[in-house]
């Protein structure tokens, strides 16, 4: 019936619709930086809007079938690592797996969290054109793309909502609280330590976003630190403890110790904690090997061997190449079998190599032992829709389950994957299951378990990515700003006047690193315009600061809510594409265009800035920029009162540019009035407490934004020490200054008070900065007040 009225449903959608919405999908997925295999090099792919309907009958085949397949490598994986009774019994041959790369040595009797191997796997099957399905690959080491079928189903039903009037299949939207329930039956009894997620690489968006649903941290290895037999995370607090550890880190690079793998990858020790029991590594280590092609080949006879029950899926037929009668198969039926590395580590092109050399029996025995021969299968074909029109093509399913109470449960999250050879993209495609309803899953998180606290303190490559975010951002809009205020400057003067504008760009170009103004100055409003917004690689412009911000925050993607990422994405991209085709720019456009974009991605941030400490530091990083600026514009001034040219045209016009580049314009008159002075301008940009760009105001602030530190008093307390003690000395000197004369203006040289003390506050600014950056951005601080106790 479900069939029926999506069939009546999609017959109504035209071309046109199902283009719209496939374009629609990418884009999203672009903006929020999802793609496949996050922990791979992630592959070109599209989303395919048609879903396949899994009819039940089907799915209680795949369900059954799946359940049988994880049981039987549950109990293999532990009868590897000790009994090895499969192999005493010789049911599969030794020798290929332990030889094998994924065959961990360092596993041999080593206990599992919860004396099991698996909590959560996933499975690729497709059907063949008699109607069987058949395994393509087990993956019980690191899932992917777990979380890839919900996006897809979320974006079909924003883009094509019409498809599901009068249809609900089963939903998809809950494999993080799935994996929690998994992982409710290892906590530890004291209830000390945190449960974690730690991944590869900092731009893994699926970790951030199971982190974000699960409410666990989310670490890199670099984050991680063992001490005396115990794993901590290194954070601005101190350390603190781990007791389970989900790991998106494959099993060769979980430990350099043991792994014998590079010193920057994974965490020093790790097999230490395993070994002492003193952590629950999961899924744990040792899984990889089910990956293995020629291991997958003998999923029957494991079943059979260990379940005593016949295999209900098959896997796909695998040979070894080094057997020379298999590889006589390859190489006599090409159009048959296909060559393949048991690794995964080869690109097809070194595929092509190798069987080049074959041919020629020139293939090495070594590489022999690192390759499979696997038969070449028909796959039934789907309906499916790519490019701009309808077509069928073979499709494999992805399912993806979890283990809990010594049971195995496959749950209706299914992705659906082009399997045709030759694609040069990889087509993604929902797809549904109709049944009886499941049991939904409770809203259950880490704050409902009996557990301690999960939160943690903010680790120190949060706070220097935020940071460094909150700088450069602020520095974009700085730059925008100066561009606007020359486009809107209509008195053609100071631009026509060479050496008013030279000495005026020259203190530009050495703040924000434009080399081209060096040398020369802008003819025009048009090359100042690609200098300060276009810009060229190593300068500072507002295209490159907003493309570092777009790097520090994918540095953090589980620290950045999902509306300020696409906010920001969508900024960087639009920018990007501009870059690219600047011959038909619309200039003012542009201009106008960035600050609506920014004043967006502004308002997002605003919400979450006082929910979270580490946006604290997007705060220090950001009113830090503005004081510096404001430093900038006080020397500008400074310098206009040593040329000794107070009524002149230039003067004037320079002094109101200085006010309008720090939007003070405004602020001055209502607080000064006129006449323009520097001695003023210094003051305001210095001093006045109620001017929001002013050193005074931008130091209270970040002095604001790091009392929090307090709390923690195994946090240095310099930063915030420096940052007291200058706000101090600005305000004694602005007393001075009032107390020397009630108008602000000294009766001495302006030039002998105010140089000293701008140098002054840039020196001691740069202190902080430093002080910031050795105390709260490295991990030393945390290393050395461990809240480990002596022995």
């Amino acid at each position: 019936m479900s069939r029926m009225i999506l069939e009546k449903q999609a017959s109504s959608l035209t071309e046109e619709n199902l283009y719209m919405a496939q374009k629609a999908m990418g884009l999203n997925f672009e903006l929020m930086g999802i793609y496949p295999y996050p922990l791979d090099n992630g592959e070109q792919y599209s989303i395919d809007p048609w879903p396949i309907i899994l009819c039940e009958e089907d799915w209680v085949v795949i369900r059954e079938g799946i359940e049988q397949r994880v049981k039987g490598w549950r109990k293999f994986l532990k009868d590897l690592y000790f009994e090895k009774t499969i192999f005493k019994n010789k049911v599969i041959p030794f020798e290929p797996f332990f030889s094998s790369q994924r065959y961990r040595r360092e596993c041999v009797n080593l206990n599992p969290a919860g004396e099991e191997y698996c909590y959560f796997f996933s499975c690729e099957l497709a059907k063949e054109e008699n109607g069987n399905w058949i395994v393509l690959h087990d993956e019980l080491e690191i899932p992917q793309n777990i979380m890839l079928a919900e996006e897809i189903r979320k974006g079909l039903k924003e883009t094509l909502p019409e498809l599901f009037n009068g249809v609900e299949p089963l939903g998809c939207l809950d494999y993080p609280e799935k994996i929690l329930e998994a992982l409710s039956q290892v906590l530890p009894e004291d209830n000390e330590g945190l449960v974690a997620l730690v991944t590869e690489k900092a731009e893994d968006w699926e970790a951030a976003l199971l982190a974000r649903r699960m409410g666990i941290p989310l670490f890199l290895s670099t984050d991680l630190v063992v001490l005396e037999g115990k794993l901590y995370a290194k954070t601005l607090g101190g350390l603190e403890p781990i007791a389970i550890l989900l790991r998106r880190t494959a099993d060769s690079r979980l430990d350099p110790i043991a792994n014998r793998c590079s010193i920057d990858q994974g965490i020093a020790g790790l097999f230490w904690c395993l070994r002492k029991g003193n952590l629950k590594l999961v899924n744990a280590a040792g899984c990889g090997i089910v990956s293995d092609p020629l291991l997958q080949s003998y999923g029957s006879k494991i079943i059979s061997f260990y379940l005593k029950e016949r295999p209900l899926l098959n896997s796909l037929p695998t040979y070894p190449a080094s057997d020379p009668d298999a590889f006589s198969l390859f190489l006599d039926s090409p159009a048959d079998y296909i060559l393949k590395d048991r690794e995964a580590k080869v690109e097809p092109q070194g595929i092509n190599q190798w069987v080049d050399w074959a041919k020629a029996k020139k293939i090495p025995q070594r590489v022999l032992s690192s390759l499979v021969v696997q038969k070449r299968l028909s796959f039934k074909k789907f309906p499916s829709f790519y490019g701009s029109s309808l077509s069928y093509k073979p499709f494999s399913f992805v399912f993806y389950g979890v283990v809990k109470e010594n049971r195995s449960e496959l749950l209706p999250i299914v992705l659906g994957k082009g399997c045709q050879e030759n694609e040069k993209r990889l087509l993604l495609k929902d797809v549904w299951l109709y049944q009886e309803k499941l049991s939904r899953a409770s809203e259950l998180t880490l704050y409902s378990l009996p557990y301690s606290e999960n939160r943690i303190s903010i680790l120190s490559r949060v706070a220097e990515s935020m940071y460094w975010l909150g700088r450069y951002l602020t520095r974009a809009l700085q730059l925008h700003h100066i561009i606007l205020s020359f486009w809107s400057y209509e008195d053609k003067a100071l631009l026509e006047n060479s050496e008013v504008l030279s000495f005026f760009l020259k203190e530009l170009a050495d703040y924000f690193s434009a080399r081209a103004f060096k040398s020369s100055y802008p003819k025009d409003h048009l090359s100042l315009f690609f200098q300060f917004f276009m810009g060229s690689k190593g300068e500072d412009s507002v295209i490159n600061c907003i493309s570092r911000c777009f790097e520090n925050g994918a540095k953090i993607r589980d620290s950045i809510p999902p509306e300020v990422w696409i906010s920001l994405s969508s900024l960087y991209y639009k920018l990007q594409k501009q870059s690219f085709e600047n011959k038909s720019l619309d200039y003012a456009q542009l201009l106008a265009e960035f600050s609506l974009d920014s004043a967006k991605l502004l308002s997002a941030i605003d919400e979450h800035l006082l929910r979270n400490e580490q946006w604290k530091f997007f705060q220090v990083g950001r009113f830090y920029e503005k004081a510096r600026f404001s430093i900038l514009l006080s020397r500008f001034c400074l310098k206009l009162i040593e040329k000794k040219d107070s009524q002149g045209y230039n003067f004037l016009a320079l002094l109101e540019k200085i006010l309008k580049l720090s939007s003070a314009l405004y602020a001055y008159r209502s607080l000064y009035h006129y006449p323009f002075s520097a001695h003023k301008a210094i003051a305001l940009f210095l001093f006045d407490e109620q001017f929001s760009r002013s050193v005074s105001f931008c130091l209270d602030q970040v002095e604001t934004m790091l009392k929090f530190i307090e709390r923690f008093p195994s946090m240095s307390a310099k930063p915030l020490s420096i940052i007291r003690y200058l706000n101090a000395k600005l305000k004694r000197w602005s007393e001075e200054l009032k107390a020397t004369s009630p108008s602000g203006v000294t009766n001495t040289d302006p030039v002998f008070v105010y140089k000293p003390w701008i140098e002054q506050i840039e020196k001691e600014l740069f202190e902080f900065h430093l002080l910031l950056t050795d105390y709260y951005f490295t991990h030393q601080s945390a290393i050395q007040t461990s809240k480990v106790s002596s022995p």
